[in-house]
């Protein structure tokens, strides 16, 4: 649950953007590393949840 609240700030928050990759790579957990892997730039999530260009 964690990474999913950190994940939410990621388009906002520097120190969001840089938590998650530690996350996706050292975390003793493998559900933790493949829901980082999912809000990390380039993740699924991430680019599902990017915010819409302004016309």
């Amino acid at each position: 649950m964690a990474v999913e609240l950190v994940g939410k700030f990621t388009h906002t928050d520097a120190r969001a953007v840089a938590a998650l990759p530690t996350s996706h790579a050292r975390d003793a957990s493998p559900a933790v590393r493949r829901k980082a892997g999912w809000y990390v730039p380039g993740g699924t999530i991430h680019e599902r949840t990017a915010p819409r260009a302004l016309r």
